[in-house]
């Protein structure tokens, strides 16, 4: 091989081995105070009163690195955008989405990112009334994919304590955002430790589809985590 075409191969290798760079833990306001931001940002959303942006400045602004105030793993439910829902802009918001906002490997690895790397300190777990992938997990009917059945097996465990007459409404909704949460807890040491510390606050949500309306729901008293 050539001097010519060794160098870019090994310049190449190099770069794939870097450490990504990533931001102070300490780069984003607290838990609380963005918190606070997302519920007023709600409340101008169900008022239909939505903050006022300069959306070429805040490209400009963000073009270049992202320190985003919250993490949200949400539904991937079109009536649920979370920047909407919120009222926030570009770069304010990680959003990770799935079919029952579902804490999957991939879920679980994008919102640790947030947290190392982009010092995000605040991860809402976001689910909604009339969940379809709730409903699904509910349902006796058979899956048609081995993709979705394995989606609703990761469903199901939140759904077990229920009657059966309310797996498939709000009561299960809310179960499995605590599933979910929890399931973030157990399976991630680094989101574990940053909660426990109190450098990032998690919290619990539902979304109300008819009024826009989002609410805080109680942590499971037994928690059922696979």
């Amino acid at each position: 091989m050539s001097r010519a075409l060794l160098v870019p191969l090994v310049a190449s290798a190099a770069l794939a081995q870097a450490p990504v760079p990533h931001a102070s833990p300490d780069a984003g306001p607290d838990g609380a105070t963005s918190w606070r931001e997302l519920q007023q940002g709600n409340q101008r959303y169900l008022h239909e009163a939505p903050e006022r942006r300069d959306s070429a400045a805040r490209r400009a602004e963000t073009a270049q690195a992202q320190h985003p105030k919250a993490a949200v793993l949400s539904c991937s439910d079109s009536r649920v955008p979370p920047e909407q829902i919120f009222d926030q802009g570009v770069g304010d918001l990680f959003v990770v989405r799935a079919a029952g906002e579902v804490a999957d490997t991939a879920a679980i690895a994008s919102l640790e990112y947030a947290v190392a790397h982009l010092g995000t300190r605040l991860i809402v777990v976001l689910g909604h009334e009339r969940c379809g992938a709730v409903a699904a997990a509910a349902s006796r009917e058979e899956p048609e994919s081995p993709n979705l059945a394995s989606l609703v097996d990761d469903i199901a465990p939140a759904l077990a304590p229920l009657p059966e007459s309310e797996r498939a409404g709000i009561h299960g909704v809310e179960a499995n955002v605590n599933l979910q949460a929890d399931r973030l807890l157990a399976k991630s040491e680094l989101l574990r430790r940053a909660v426990q510390e109190g450098r990032v606050t998690l919290v619990r949500e539902v979304y109300d589809l008819d009024t826009g309306e989002v609410h805080a729901i109680s942590p499971a008293t037994h928690a059922t985590v696979h």
